[in-house]
């Protein structure tokens, strides 16, 4: 129950709280499949996704934005973009692009992977772009709440209407750690008063850093209201979230 949150402070009943109103129902919007793991993104609360490698965070959020606009074509969906320059953004978008099956005009070959040939359709064809996908380009360490508000008013997102956003970089979109906090309560404030589904990627991989648990940091505050996280790793970010627990293991078994 999220009436502290709507409301601000309220003072109410014990009975009040089996009378309000239930929370929004969190169901599986798409299962992105890593060589370790089914990532999954669920609605009405945030995912954080850590993966220190960033232009295969380009790639996954700008893919996952194409596939989430052609599944839901009744949703908003609103892709942050904190990082990645016209080109990144160009190749990504259109991989996104072929994977959900769309097909593109020839001149989108440049931009296409090899083996994706046959994602190209006949000259003078017009590129099939779902229009109810827009993306929010903003100067790294220069991201603010209000502006992806601002931006989904822009959009036709009016405040009882779902809507996805999908922020590419968290630690890009502002440099200093005391902005990141303020960012980050922000994000909170807005998913809650939208009741949007927000998606974010990190750059940070972190073991404290879990569903419903507050932590220090940016990322620390959006894990407290987050409904899962999930890492992709590489081998050397594995051996270090391995040793992480192993330490902790000691000290526990040191102190009993």
């Amino acid at each position: 129950m999220a009436i502290y949150q709507r409301l601000g402070a309220r003072a109410y009943d014990v009975s009040e709280v089996f009378t309000a109103l239930p929370e929004a129902t969190q169901e599986v919007l798409c299962t992105y499949a890593d060589d370790n793991e089914n990532i999954v993104t669920r609605s009405n609360t945030f995912t954080i996704i850590m993966n220190r490698d960033i232009r295969k965070t380009v790639e996954i959020s700008s893919e996952m934005a194409v596939h989430l606009a052609r599944k839901y074509p009744e949703q908003k969906i609103l892709l942050v973009n904190t990082y990645a320059g016209t080109d990144l953004m160009q190749q990504t978008i259109a991989m996104g692009l072929a994977r959900s099956g769309a097909k593109l005009p020839p001149e989108f070959a440049r931009h296409l992977e090899s083996g994706w040939e046959n994602a190209i359709g006949e000259a003078g064809s017009t590129p099939e772009f779902p229009l109810n996908l827009r993306i929010l380009d903003c100067e790294s360490g220069m991201l603010e709440a209000w502006r992806i508000e601002e931006e989904l008013k822009l959009f036709g997102c009016v405040d009882d209407m779902p809507a996805i956003v999908i922020l590419n970089s968290f630690e890009f979109s502002a440099y200093d750690g005391r902005d990141r906090r303020l960012l980050a309560q922000d994000l909170v404030t807005l998913r809650e008063k939208r009741s949007l589904t927000m998606v974010v990627f990190s750059h940070e991989m972190r073991a404290d850093v879990k569903s419903h648990t507050p932590s220090h940091g940016g990322i620390g505050i959006l894990s407290a209201f987050s409904g899962s996280v999930w890492r992709i790793m590489s081998q050397y970010d594995r051996a270090r979230y391995n040793a992480f627990y192993r330490r902790i293991a000691n000290l526990t078994k040191t102190s009993s």
